[in-house]
């Protein structure tokens, strides 16, 4: 059946693809490359690479060199031919294998809930994704990746394949944001705290440069930051950064975007207090207590794998600061606390 659909798809593919002749004076492997991703995600590896090289085989025989006969006719052909089977191989297994990953993870959880042993649970996990993260995402993302970097030496890139390759630059940035929460997972396992590289810097200059990245992404969203006194202290600027784009990122996502999010920084005394504040419904009572916990999502969300919160409290911990939230009145507000001297804590043996 999964193959079944991956031929389907290809075939509608290549045939959708003669819409492309006219606005951008020839065939494109854009709906192709849609193709592939969604066999390897609805199928597997499999069915991916068999879209891939059927998407391919369609548009050597319609489009390229002299119709209805394979062949093609000039270098720049061959080279669309060989950039799209190496986008569609690296696609098929970084999607397919993604979801092969994404169903053992699920299916592991499920089962360690159904045996009530929440340490067991979460070491079991543990080890499955740091496997999954070690073989089967990391090389297949580093080859897309890799196609990405080739793609403009085959030749100029017209406006509209420069987005696109813009936007799957995107796409490959956000998996390996999600491979590095899985990593940070593995090694806070066994109480180890995070590795930290502390030196002086402003945790204000950190907010303003992800709430300006964030921005762009959410140009919907109203995000405010404000400081209030010396912010100064011993960061590790990366991780913090990482930190603030966790709350904000869950502020806009569980809030009211209409009413945006405020970010605040308070420089009093010796340690600096982060708050992130949303307007929208209120944490629900039986979530609070474990907020923080990873592999938790609230309600019914099912985006990533419920690590943000808790890579967040990591991060605090290994500064020798500890986060919080506390939710009333329409208002959610996550405050972290972080020593403005280095004494970030010792990571565990």
């Amino acid at each position: 059946m999964n193959y079944a659909v991956a031929f389907g798809v290809a075939v509608g593919a290549v045939a959708l693809s003669q819409l492309t002749v006219q606005p951008f004076g020839g065939a494109y492997f854009y709906l192709p490359l849609v193709a592939v991703f969604y066999a390897a995600l609805h199928g597997g590896v499999g069915p991916g690479l068999l879209s891939a090289f059927l998407c391919a085989a369609g548009f050597d025989f319609l489009f390229l060199g002299e119709p209805f006969r394979f062949g093609v006719a000039t270098r720049e052909e061959a080279h669309r031919v060989a950039g799209f089977v190496l986008f569609g191989v690296a696609a098929s297994l970084l999607a397919g294998r993604f979801r092969a990953a994404r169903d053992r993870a699920e299916r592991a959880r499920e089962e360690a809930e159904a045996a009530g042993a929440e340490a067991r649970r979460i070491g079991e996990l543990q080890e499955r994704l740091v496997a999954v993260v070690s073989h089967d995402l990391r090389n297949p993302l580093g080859a897309l990746r890799a196609g990405l970097e080739l793609l403009p030496r085959l030749g100029p890139l017209a406006d509209r394949q420069r987005v696109a390759v813009t936007r799957m630059r995107g796409t490959v940035d956000r998996m390996d944001g999600l491979i590095r929460d899985i990593l940070d997972l593995a090694r806070t396992r066994n109480g180890a705290v995070l590795a930290v590289q502390l030196a002086p810097a402003r945790l204000g200059a950190i907010c303003a440069r992800v709430v300006g990245e964030l921005e762009a992404a959410y140009p919907d969203v109203p995000i405010t930051v404000a400081v209030d006194g010396d912010d100064h202290a011993e960061l590790d600027e990366e991780r913090l950064a990482q930190l603030v784009s966790n709350l904000v990122g869950n502020a806009i996502v569980h809030g009211d975007r209409a009413a945006g999010v405020a970010v605040r920084v308070r420089g009093g005394g010796p340690a600096l207090r982060l708050e992130v504040e949303n307007r929208g419904p209120p944490i629900a009572p039986e979530l609070a207590p474990h907020l923080f916990e990873p592999f938790r999502r609230a309600g019914h969300d099912t985006r990533g794998l419920g690590l943000g919160l808790y890579i967040v409290k990591e991060i605090a911990r290994a500064h020798g600061g500890e986060v919080a939230a506390r939710s009333a009145d329409g208002s959610t507000v996550f405050e972290v606390v972080l020593p403005r001297e280095a004494r970030a804590a010792p990571p565990a043996a």
